[in-house]
């Protein structure tokens, strides 16, 4: 259960528009860097959002991957029905 809400929470933190343009509207204000490109994309992907997430709360290695790889299948999964549409 807890890597579901884990998948549920990336994709959550992805696709929430409000929060995104909180997050472009912070990184207008920092000078664009090899590092500033790299967190501010990265926060914008379903494998590294899951990763991370799911490292910082659990702390397992295993259950980070875990969810990344889920939530990176599940992002290819929405692709492929919403193209068919």
């Amino acid at each position: 259960m807890e890597i579901v809400l884990l998948v549920a929470f990336a994709w959550w933190f992805v696709k929430f528009e409000p929060l995104h343009f909180l997050i472009d509207y912070t990184f207008e204000w920092f000078r664009p860097t090899f590092l500033n490109n790299w967190v501010h994309h990265s926060l914008s992907c379903y494998k590294c959002v899951g990763f991370w997430s799911a490292l910082i709360i659990t702390g397992n290695f295993f259950t980070a991957c875990l969810v990344s790889l889920i939530s990176y299948t599940f992002d290819l999964c929405l692709q492929k029905l919403t193209s068919n549409i």
